[in-house]
């Protein structure tokens, strides 16, 4: 990456698996300061820094990188391992048959993560990233 600014990466504190993914990027980052990871949970800049409303966080993790392009989802995961080092990892994500399952599995983990992988102690209807009786 040729800018002295991190990618910056906002997930949801609240999700463990989410928690996880953001450990995982500051292991493979070593120091490096190539990314730094944002629960937009607990930073309340995070929106503004993101440029992106709270709800549109809230679906999916992103990736801010220095030229101000944001990406989400699989496509911001792919992007971050790849200016880590770590590309391969997911690279075989972007094939042409394998790409629309990941991306359609991802949507459907990034829906019901909280209800599944909430380390947050919330009732459902403060806690779910779609409010009940919404459709996908």
């Amino acid at each position: 990456m040729a800018s002295d600014e991190p990618i910056l990466v906002f997930y949801d504190g609240w999700c463990s698996v989410c928690q996880r993914s953001a450990r995982q990027f500051r292991k493979y980052d070593r120091d490096r300061g190539i990314v730094r990871c944002v629960d937009f949970r607990t930073d309340p800049e995070a929106t503004e820094t993101a440029g992106v409303p709270i709800e549109t966080l809230s679906a999916s993790l992103h990736a801010k990188f220095s030229s101000g392009e944001l990406l989400s989802g699989p496509e911001a995961i792919r992007r971050v391992l790849h200016e880590l080092g770590r590309g391969a990892l997911a690279s075989w994500t972007r094939w042409p048959i394998i790409r629309p399952i990941v991306d359609w599995c991802y949507k459907r983990f990034a829906k019901h993560r909280l209800r599944l992988f909430s380390t947050h102690s919330c009732d459902d209807d403060a806690c779910t990233v779609h409010p009940r009786g919404s459709q996908d």
